[in-house]
């Protein structure tokens, strides 16, 4: 009996927050975008930012991959399109090869309402 209470909590919590990445984000987010994300604001909250390549490893991704949905999850997406707004790159002005990724402040807004919506 417990492990069914623990299966539907846990759909409830999957559930809930997916409501929630639909209403304060994009509709049209891919799973993809949405494991980047929840690394991205992991690793935010653990050390302030998370390396490209570090992405590739958690998210098991190609750079390119991680380039593309980084865009489109951060101020300008392809072909001058708007991105969400969610995450920002910075350039290392001491190592140009490395490009840390953080929350903006509007993503750190999705995260509370994503806890909230979990009852964390």
């Amino acid at each position: 009996m417990t492990t069914k209470r623990s299966e539907i909590k846990t759909a409830t919590t999957i559930r809930r927050m997916l409501q929630t990445m639909e209403q304060h984000l994009d509709p049209d987010m891919t799973l993809k975008q949405l494991l980047i994300f929840m690394t991205i604001a992991e690793y935010t909250y653990k050390s302030g930012e998370v390396e490209q390549r570090r992405l590739e490893d958690e998210c098991e991704l190609s750079a390119a991959a991680i380039s593309r949905n980084v865009a489109k999850l951060g101020q300008w997406s392809s072909r001058q399109k708007p991105g969400l707004g969610v995450v920002e790159v910075t350039v290392d002005l001491s190592n140009r090869r490395r490009h840390p990724v953080q929350l903006t402040k509007a993503g750190r807004n999705v995260m509370k309402k994503l806890t909230t919506a979990v009852g964390g």
